[in-house]
């Protein structure tokens, strides 16, 4: 039966839709979706068919669909590589921002006091910076980088407090 290719078809197209172009970070959730929107089209698309042999060609279907969600799993991992090294280039950016405010502060003669009021500046000013974007937004790869965002930037000013506290 070559209505199968419908069904798969169908399978990845909706896929897509709910993906938008863009990472899925459930695609099991998607699946089940994609998997019975295609089951429907085939049995839409068979329906003026012999309704024994095309329940016996459901078994058929599912395998049927099985390349499709390969490819599509692919395509996902994908999307995630492109995610995460854009999250990451944006962190580095924050990073290097941070960097360059500090340095400049480390500079002057000031006191710890002022190194850590503008630490905090620095550091709120790189999260939102970071948050605002609409990189990754509501993905948890987003918050975990995020994260370390922060970590990195609480290691570098306890670097800059010892430099201060050595001049």
């Amino acid at each position: 039966m070559e209505k199968f290719g419908v069904g798969g078809n169908v399978y990845m197209k909706e896929m897509e839709r709910i993906a938008g172009g863009q990472h899925l970070e459930d695609v099991d959730a998607a699946r089940v979706v994609a998997e019975t929107k295609a089951i429907e089209a085939f049995k839409t698309s068979t329906s003026d068919s012999n309704q024994d042999l095309v329940k016996g060609c459901e078994d058929k279907l599912h395998i049927a669909i099985q390349p499709k969600h390969k490819e599509f799993e692919r395509i996902n991992k994908d999307r995630l590589e492109f995610l995460l090294k854009e999250l990451s280039n944006l962190g580095n950016e924050c990073r290097m921002d941070y960097v360059e405010i500090m340095e400049e502060e480390c500079k002057k003669e000031g006191t710890i006091e002022n190194l850590r009021a503008v630490n905090k500046h620095a550091q709120e000013s790189c999260v939102k910076k970071f948050k605002d974007s609409e990189k990754g937004k509501g993905f948890k790869c987003k918050e975990q980088q995020l994260q370390s965002l922060e970590e990195g930037m609480n290691e570098r000013f306890q670097g800059y407090i010892k430099r201060v506290l050595q001049r």
